[in-house]
């Protein structure tokens, strides 16, 4: 258990401080193996979903999983997903001071993501 610590904690020095740096590093722990998983999600979770998980304050891997099911959401219902995206698409960033400060380019982004 010592040893893994040390990898943990040689990873976090080498990929930096903070949110990001602290999850990349788990995946040297023995467990950061492949997952497969099956969720199921009614039109207005997956909006919120959306709303969490495409944002730049999200986890990487997180986000660019939520990014390609909503561009299938949007080739299968694109009248209920017109306007899904981060919570910054459709209105003021709502991670305030914590925003990445990027709203305009994620605003075009999500509007073309096809």
């Amino acid at each position: 258990m010592a040893q893994m610590q040390a990898w943990y904690v040689a990873w976090q020095e080498k990929l930096g401080k903070g949110e990001g740096s602290n999850e990349d590093a788990r995946f040297v722990l023995p467990n950061a193996c492949e997952t497969h998983i099956t969720v199921t999600m009614n039109a207005r979770e997956l909006l919120h979903f959306f709303s969490l998980r495409c944002c730049n304050r999200a986890q990487w891997e997180i986000r660019a999983m939520a990014r390609e099911m909503l561009r299938l959401c949007k080739q299968a219902a694109p009248v209920i997903f017109e306007n899904a995206g981060p919570g910054c698409v459709s209105g003021p960033c709502p991670e305030g001071a914590k925003s990445c400060g990027k709203a305009m380019e994620m605003r075009e982004l999500y509007q073309n993501l096809l």
